[in-house]
């Protein structure tokens, strides 16, 4: 299927699917010339590469015997445990089993068994320069509105050459 066809049936923009593929986050997509190539059996990503990147980021904090707060993350505790399981399928990270405690998964001691593979290192590494990178630029715009005008702060934040 094509990144528009995945779109329609995973949910998500092209332009998203397009960023999957070139992140590398969809296994076995393949560029034909300007355009991607998706296996009919690929499975939906869970989470965006964002969010993944987070949760590995959180991986290596536990790894590191930290305890994350996951809550402020704003990520759930079903799509935590859908994006590790879709991690592990594309060796982002090794596989475990969840631990049980009182009939709940726990969460830090399951993740703390968890292992970043070098491909999941190289893409947190991607992640981290693509952020030191950009740099936030900002000044004042006059919006005109009707015959008055409104002055306003804005923001922009641009990946730095």
């Amino acid at each position: 299927m094509n990144t528009n066809e995945a779109a329609e049936k995973w949910n998500y923009s092209a332009k998203v699917i397009r960023s999957f593929c070139d992140y590398g986050y969809i296994p076995l997509a393949e560029k034909e010339g300007f355009r991607w190539r998706i296996p009919q059996k690929a499975v939906r990503p869970p989470l965006t590469v964002e969010r993944a990147l987070t949760l590995l980021a959180m991986i290596d904090q536990i790894n590191g015997k930290a305890s994350p707060d996951f809550s402020k993350y704003g990520i759930s505790l079903r799509a935590i445990r859908n994006t590790y399981d879709y991690l592990a399928d594309i060796a982002w990270c090794s596989k475990i089993k969840w631990v049980i405690e009182g009939g709940a998964i726990d969460f830090i001691a399951s993740l703390e068994k968890v292992t970043i593979t070098p491909l999941g290192r190289e893409k947190l590494r991607k992640k981290e320069l693509t952020q030191q990178k950009k740099k936030k630029y900002g000044g004042k715009v006059t919006v005109p509105i009707g015959p008055a005008a409104v002055e306003v702060f804005q923001e922009t934040e641009v990946a730095s050459m």
